[in-house]
């Protein structure tokens, strides 16, 4: 009964598994790769979609900067005037006094 001396082998050989086990982890890389890059085109597509929101908070900021350099000599001169007008002035008759800018 030569088949009882043989000894049957259970399972993969160590060069079966050591194959098997890099299949497996290929296997896992791609899906890892996979994710990652669904995760990049989600991103993208997010700030794909922000563009325009981004393009008119800029658009504001910029117009405002512009009314603001805009307003600052009338700004200035109400300063001015104001100070003008809390100085007293010489005659003691109180009133507005002529500056010299």
């Amino acid at each position: 009964e030569p088949d009882k001396l043989i000894k049957k082998q259970q399972g993969p050989s160590p060069q079966e598994q050591i194959m098997l086990e890099g299949a497996a982890a290929k296997v896992a890389r791609d899906k890892a790769g996979a994710a990652k890059d669904a995760a990049v085109a989600e991103k993208t597509q997010v700030e794909t979609q922000l563009l325009p929101s981004d393009a008119k908070v800029k658009e504001a900021t910029a117009a405002k900067t512009v009314i603001e350099a805009q307003l600052l000599p009338a700004d200035q001169m109400l300063k001015a005037h104001a100070q003008d007008m809390a100085r007293p002035t010489r005659s003691g008759a109180g009133g507005p006094t002529v500056s010299s800018h």
